[in-house]
């Protein structure tokens, strides 16, 4: 028996001090779920707080990932992230 959605507060939000709920399925970063184990968000294990830079990055490219029209303007996205990702760690 799956449990009723529950709100929580957004943790990319929080960690720019802001309190605003977790959109889960209406986010990127929203991995659904399946029959074992429940949705969740895929950045709630990180200390965003501690890693501070990259709140701004991540907010900015679930914005664009969450306005893409089309899955290839989508993957673009990914990969600019992975390229700055890249340039950030040589």
């Amino acid at each position: 028996m799956r449990r009723d959605r529950v709100s929580r507060l957004c943790s990319l939000e929080l960690a720019v001090g802001r309190a605003e709920v977790c959109p889960q399925e209406g986010c990127s970063f929203w991995e659904p779920g399946g029959a074992a184990l429940e949705g969740r968000c895929a950045l709630e294990r990180i200390d965003l707080v501690r890693h501070g830079s990259v709140v701004g990055l991540l907010l900015e490219l679930r914005e664009r990932l969450d306005s893409a029209n089309t899955v290839d303007e989508a993957q673009a996205e990914l990969s600019r992230l992975r390229h700055l990702l890249n340039e950030s760690f040589e």
